[in-house]
């Protein structure tokens, strides 16, 4: 059985005014017992029917769910002043985090477009190599 790495980048939102707070993704996200949520459902009506109901089944939060690791907040934005981990595992927590009242969606956003544009990079490189 091979023994890969664990491959992640961190994302710092210094650029958009949240300097320390990082974003963390997965280069190489782990597949597990991979299925995405709408797997059971064949028929398109049903699933968009569903995905209404529970956007988080979309392919967009299923997809970020599984390449966000956790978003690193400083002391310097809690209440606690303490750091804090917002751990993502799902297309739920994404969805969740996203509209919290307290967290600013654009961060996640922006780091998003950043990690897109690192992993291009490292593949750019990889196919010159």
């Amino acid at each position: 059985m091979l023994r890969l790495p664990t491959l992640t980048t961190d994302v710092d939102c210094a650029p958009i005014g949240y300097p320390g707070l990082i974003v963390r993704f997965w280069l190489n996200p782990p597949l597990g017992d991979y299925a995405p949520p709408w797997a059971g459902i064949e028929d398109d009506q049903k699933r968009a029917k569903a995905q209404e109901r529970e956007p988080w089944l979309s392919e967009w939060f299923h997809g970020m769910g599984r390449n966000v690791i956790a978003v690193l907040v400083p002391g310097a934005y809690t209440e606690t002043g303490q750091d804090e981990e917002i751990t993502v595992g799902s297309g739920r927590d994404y969805y969740d985090l996203e509209r919290r009242d307290d967290f600013d969606p654009a961060i996640l956003n922006w780091a998003a477009l950043q990690f897109a544009s690192e992993r291009n990079e490292r593949l750019r490189i990889a196919r010159k190599n």
